[in-house]
């Protein structure tokens, strides 16, 4: 299908874009967790195993059926990023040590390695996860990776990377609400602790556009842009707040309301009950017992820690 999007974006073939998009929204409507960014392996009632490969696909082809101006579903990809897709990347060895403690010892066979293989795979993605756990306990699909999910992920989260400013003839457009330093602008999230977004202008720019959540209604009196000398008047076109000219020096800050909501999903064939703020899962419930997801309880504090960092910004972005 994202072959076919790219061949049909830049064939501006409308059959085959139409195809695509349908196949797009037949994995949002089946068997899936449109919410958070469960899509199962095999699409089949009750699956209750998600391979990471089938977020990076629905994610990329969110985005990039929004940059071309194919469908808006930068909501999608928005949501789907901050959920199921981050939480499916090791980024600890934590839960994996309090696993393999608690985990009778087995000696390593002559096609096997025990050498710091938790630490090794900081990074990778779940091979099979749960609407609430990096792994299915089961025979069938035990607590594993298959690195597929790793190669394609990596490919998404520079999709996910790219998209998040985009730039033509002095018209900016800031569609995901993530970091991300660039030639024209940095932008500072602080979602999901605050509703606020900074945009810090390094070019000349005819025009600056920031997409709103999804969660704040469209021309909301609550959403308010201002910059170091005061309120700044905006309009709205569509889900975007068009803040006009900047110039070099300024930081255009926007703030929303951001609040947080309990509700029940389906995912796989479980009943989940998420603690959501804004887009983001704050905790689930049940919670996971061996590599378990949404333990971020952190997100409900009201301000956003704020840490230095250097960030690299290239020359020439790669068109992939």
């Amino acid at each position: 299908l994202i072959s076919a999007l790219e061949y049909g974006i830049v064939a501006n073939d409308k059959g085959t874009l139409d195809f695509a998009r349908g196949g797009y929204e037949w994995a949002k409507s089946n068997y899936s967790s449109s919410l958070v960014g469960f899509f199962p392996e095999w699409f089949m009632p009750h699956y209750d195993a998600c391979e990471t490969d089938t977020i990076a696909d629905m994610v990329g082809m969110a985005v990039k059926m929004s940059a071309a101006g194919v469908a808006d579903y930068w909501d999608d990809a928005d949501r789907w990023t901050r959920n199921h897709f981050a939480e499916s990347q090791i980024t600890s060895t934590d839960w994996i040590n309090r696993l393999a403690a608690r985990s009778p010892a087995k000696a390593v066979a002559w096609n096997e390695t025990g050498d710091r293989v938790a630490e090794r795979s900081v990074g990778a993605f779940a091979g099979w996860s749960s609407g609430n756990d990096f792994g299915v306990n089961s025979p069938l699909h035990p607590h594993s990776i298959q690195h597929c999910c790793t190669g394609n992920s990596s490919r998404t989260m520079y999709y996910i990377w790219e998209n998040i400013v985009t730039h033509e003839q002095g018209r900016l457009r800031v569609n995901l609400l993530l970091n991300r330093a660039s030639e024209w602008v940095d932008v500072y999230s602080f979602i999901p602790y605050e509703g606020k977004v900074e945009v810090k202008v390094k070019k000349p720019l005819r025009t600056v556009l920031v997409r709103v959540p999804e969660w704040v209604p469209a021309n909301s009196p609550q959403v308010v842009a201002k910059t170091h000398t005061g309120t700044r008047p905006v309009t709205w076109e569509g889900r975007y707040l068009n803040l006009g000219s900047a110039h070099p020096g300024e930081v255009l800050i926007v703030t929303f309301p951001i609040s947080t909501r309990r509700t029940t999903e389906i995912i796989g064939d479980v009943s989940y009950t998420l603690n959501i703020k804004g887009n983001t899962v704050v905790n689930i419930d049940p919670p996971g017992k061996n590599g378990p997801l949404y333990e971020r309880n952190r997100y409900l504090a009201a301000q956003a820690p704020m840490h230095k960092v250097e960030r690299f910004i290239p020359d020439q972005p790669i068109k992939w």
